[in-house]
């Protein structure tokens, strides 16, 4: 399915803006920079994706394996260090990550 609109790059995120009320997909979406991979995960699944890397379930090492999106063939490369935003700031706080 297609849909129209238009997004803003606001705060470290894409805004997704659309007037199609069949459109029920997020619309606020962060890029993330994790070592040579990138993401994009929904505002809303931050701190799962936090969490995700504390319990060693991401960095996955195949196409299928969880809720975020991938680069394509990301997955083949090293995730280091910590992922990070935009702006260079950690996306997860070093003590949620080893605190599990």
């Amino acid at each position: 399915m297609e849909y129209s609109g238009n997004f803003v790059v606001e705060n470290n995120q894409f805004r997704l803006i659309t007037s199609d009320e069949n459109f029920n997909e997020p619309t606020e979406l962060i890029p993330v920079k994790w070592g040579q991979r990138r993401y994009i995960i929904t505002a809303d699944m931050v701190d799962d994706f936090c969490y995700d890397i504390s319990q060693k379930w991401e960095p996955r090492d195949m196409v299928v394996g969880g809720p975020f999106y991938l680069r394509e063939n990301d997955w083949e490369k090293p995730a280091e260090w910590l992922p990070v935003l935009l702006n260079g700031f950690p996306l997860c706080s070093v003590s949620s990550l080893f605190s599990q």
